[in-house]
């Protein structure tokens, strides 16, 4: 809500921007109600809470500075603990989740 309201933050697939702050906000609210929610693993990182199935990818999310920062779980570790480099992650590998997969795209 925060870029929505401070950086004109906003998805096509919400339809057309309103021009008045209180019904982008109502209508971000409600698009956002049906997103995956992200699970928090450490500062800000995040797995979604679905699929509800082993793999899922890793965010990095500060607002709407969104990158992954993993694979699944195990890759992400590897990297939070310097045993693998930020340019090593496998991108195709990367399950696709709902709205999330969109942001970074």
């Amino acid at each position: 809500m925060f870029d929505v309201e401070n950086n004109n933050f906003w998805l096509k697939s919400w339809g057309e921007k309103p021009s008045g702050l209180e019904d982008k906000l109502l209508i971000a609210k409600k698009q956002m109600e049906a997103v995956p929610k992200l699970i928090p693993i450490m500062g800000h990182r995040y797995i979604p809470s679905e699929p509800n199935e082993t793999g899922n990818p890793i965010y990095s999310v500060y607002q709407m500075d969104i990158i992954i920062y993993g694979e699944n779980l195990w890759e992400y570790f590897e990297l939070e603990f310097r045993k693998k480099q930020y340019s090593d992650i496998e991108f195709y590998l990367i399950k696709e989740v709902l709205f999330w997969h969109d942001i970074i795209a």
